[in-house]
């Protein structure tokens, strides 16, 4: 189970102090290049959804749904010499028709940004997260995926960065987040994740950037009962990236990841293993009004916990996930795209447990599995004047059966309106 990573001003003072200089150098130096009485760009969003899923749950047999998401948006995009204030809040209620009584929830969502240059070549960014939102139902226990298990997640982020133009720049991230869920039997997974990063980059034109660098994530599991389970996971990446724009109509992005994973249980015991990552994308736009996106990458997931009644069995469980995302967009007028997706998700599972009792050793197990998942979408987006925004959306899915995950299929269709106000 991997989070992301944000920035805590008592974990990391020395490079906090660094920012909060950078913040009085640069709001002073926008003092004297912009007056104040510039308009404040504020926007005010309403919108509506209505979507029905014919297997909304996710299971073998189908049990469909029409789900209402009633929204309001508000939002500041703030220009200030050389700062850029980005704010941004959103309340959704959401009603379900046949899982009313379980599932009728509110959802809220925060986002805020902060961008400095100051000195000659550095720039700074400070950002923050809070997302409180219904979790998706596929991503609850097999055996309870109707419930109302709310994922609440936080985040704060710092980056800064040394080298705007030339050849070479230098960049620093500090990251902290949180993650809970409100369902009781999921609780175990609820995670505390801090991480830090420096990458070089290499510019040798301004087509072509390469970049490498280390990543360290070290996740905590504070609920987590049994001393044989992990309480801690550590990773070490060492991360190469690519941006190169092969024309003015392609564009191809990779990243290639090396990573160790350490887990360390209540007992202060470790095991590792290693694994390789990485994802490539290229966009292609011709002259047409035809765009065309290929997206490939590859995901790990790894753990390490204990299960049984006495927590007498320790489980190692690795997955590995393959996705090909293809994609097309035709803006067929001015104020109207139409969109086609397909994504293929490619599963493999491996489960090992061992008792620890030597009794129980005619108890142990191994197994591996592999599925699929297929997904196919078609959008159609609507824009008649600046303020109104119509979309409507179809997409069918299938998924094998697996380790994890139940043999399911179905189709969901939505439209949504929304109306904005700057």
């Amino acid at each position: 189970m991997k989070v992301s990573a944000p920035t805590p001003a008592r974990r990391f003072p020395v490079l906090l102090a660094v920012a909060s200089a950078a913040l009085v150098a640069g709001w002073c130096g926008s003092c004297l290049a912009q007056e104040s009485s510039e308009p404040l760009p504020l926007f005010l969003t309403t919108s509506l959804t209505i979507m029905h899923d014919s297997n909304l749950a996710r299971t073998p047999q189908r049990q469909s749904d029409t789900v209402r998401a009633a929204g309001v948006a508000a939002g500041l995009n703030k220009a200030y010499g050389r700062q850029t204030y980005l704010l941004y809040g959103r309340l959704t209620k959401n009603e379900y028709n046949r899982f009313a009584d379980q599932l009728n929830n509110d959802g809220k969502n925060m986002n805020g940004k902060f961008t400095s240059e100051f000195l000659q070549n550095w720039s700074l960014t400070l950002g923050g997260q809070y997302d409180e939102n219904l979790n998706s139902l596929q991503n609850n226990l097999l055996d309870e995926r109707v419930v109302k298990n709310v994922r609440t997640y936080r985040d704060t982020n710092l980056s800064v960065q040394y080298g705007k133009t030339g050849l070479w720049s230098v960049e620093g991230t500090l990251d902290r987040n949180d993650l809970s869920y409100s369902w009781p039997r999921q609780r175990p997974q609820n995670a505390e994740q801090t991480s830090q990063s420096v990458r070089v980059y290499y510019n040798p034109s301004d087509l072509i950037r390469f970049g490498v660098g280390p990543r360290l994530v070290r996740t905590e599991y504070p609920n987590r009962r049994f001393i044989t389970d992990s309480k801690t996971v550590e990773d070490k990446n060492l991360d190469f990236t690519t941006d190169w724009r092969a024309t003015g109509l392609s564009y191809v992005n990779a990243l290639l990841s090396l990573r160790n994973t350490r887990y360390t249980d209540g007992q202060g015991q470790s095991t590792s293993n290693d694994a390789v990552t990485g994802s490539l994308g290229w966009t292609y736009t011709p002259r047409g009004p035809v765009s065309y996106t290929v997206n490939l990458s590859r995901r790990t997931s790894s753990d390490r916990y204990s299960a049984g009644a006495l927590g007498l069995e320790t489980v190692a469980t690795d997955y590995i996930t393959n996705t090909v995302a293809l994609g097309a967009r035709w803006q067929v007028t001015a104020k109207t795209s139409l969109g086609a997706n397909y994504t293929r998700n490619m599963y493999d599972n491996s489960r090992t447990g061992k008792y620890s009792l030597a009794e129980l050793s005619f108890l142990n197990s191994s197994s591996n599995t592999s599925s699929h998942q297929d997904t196919y979408s078609l959008d159609l987006q609507y824009q008649p004047t600046r303020s109104v925004g119509l979309s409507c959306n179809v997409t069918q899915y299938n998924q094998t059966q697996d380790l994890i995950r139940n043999e399911y299929d179905g189709y969901s269709t939505s439209c949504s309106a929304s109306f904005t106000v700057e």
